[in-house]
This record gives C-alpha cells, structure tokens and sequence, in this order.
C-alpha cells in the first residue's frame, strides 16, 4: 500500500506540475516539486527507496518531458541516494532540515544534470543555468519545501502508510 501511496504522490505531482504549476512561474523558472517531494521521502525512507524513488520519478519525467531519456532518472536516483544517506544523521522533526537538504540538493541535481548536458553534447549556457538555478530556483524550491515537507510527513505517518496487504 505503501508504494502505491508514493506512486499517487509521483504521478500526481507531474499532474500539478505540468499544469496548474505554470502559472506560478518567476522569471520563467518553476520550482522543482519532484525533487523537493524526492527529498521528503529520502529523508523518511534512507538512501535505498530514496535512490528508488528519485530513478522512477526521473524516469517517468524523462518520458513525459525530457529530451534524453534516462537523464533525470540518474539525476533524481542519486540526489535521492544522497539525501538518504543524510538521513541516519539528521533530525527528521526539524523543519530545517529539508530546508537545507533543497537548497543542497537543487544545486546538487543542477551539477549532475550539467554534467550529462556536457557529455551528451547539448548546448546550455553554464551562467545562465547556475544563474537560474542558485538565484531563482533554490529559494523557490527552500520555500515549497516546507509545506511540502510536512504534506508527506503526515502522509507517511497516517494509518493509510501503515497497512500492509498481503
């Protein structure tokens, strides 16, 4: 149930965030709601269903979005592994912490996905990406964080979480 419950979560997002999000763009850059929601669960689960989670929602984004399939699906599997492993040392309680684990990983998940845009030969601006990524998305990010954060703490501590079927 558990998995079916995060899959809703995923699939929903992506509703939201090629739809509705877009009117809530500044200065043509939308906040990154599939990492911060990567991160939650990271922070809640550790760095294996992090890892799992950020490769499926990648995935699912490359297909729907992407221009090279597989690219976010790294991107996201790794931040999620990363932020993982951050979570064994951390106060998950503390509002602070996907705080600074967005602003962390968005510039994280910036860097890995500047390194496949070099390797597979696209062409970006290096400025204009760390400009729109450090200026304009991370706060961006840093602030829906925090509702974010605690829309899947509740989820994950709900008793609908906790069932299991057999």
């Amino acid at each position: 149930m558990k998995n079916l419950i995060i899959g809703i979560v995923i699939v929903g997002n992506f509703i939201v965030q090629s739809t509705a999000l877009h009117n809530f763009s500044f200065l043509g850059v939308l906040p990154n709601t599939t990492l911060i929601i990567i991160i939650a669960f990271a922070i809640h689960f550790g760095e294996k269903k992090g890892a799992v989670i950020g490769a499926i929602a990648g995935l699912i984004q490359d297909i729907i979005f992407g221009r090279a399939i597989g690219m976010n699906a790294l991107a996201y599997m790794l931040t999620g592994y990363f932020t993982g492993m951050m979570s064994q040392k951390i106060i998950k309680e503390n509002i602070v912490t996907p705080i600074l684990l967005t602003a962390i990983s968005t510039i994280l998940n910036a860097c890995i996905n500047l390194f496949f845009i070099y390797f597979l030969g696209f062409t970006t601006e290096v400025l204009l990406l760390f400009r729109e990524t450090i200026i304009v998305e991370m706060p961006y990010n840093v602030v829906l964080s925090i509702p974010i954060y605690i829309y899947i703490t509740k989820l994950i501590n709900s008793k609908i979480m906790k069932q299991e079927y057999y």
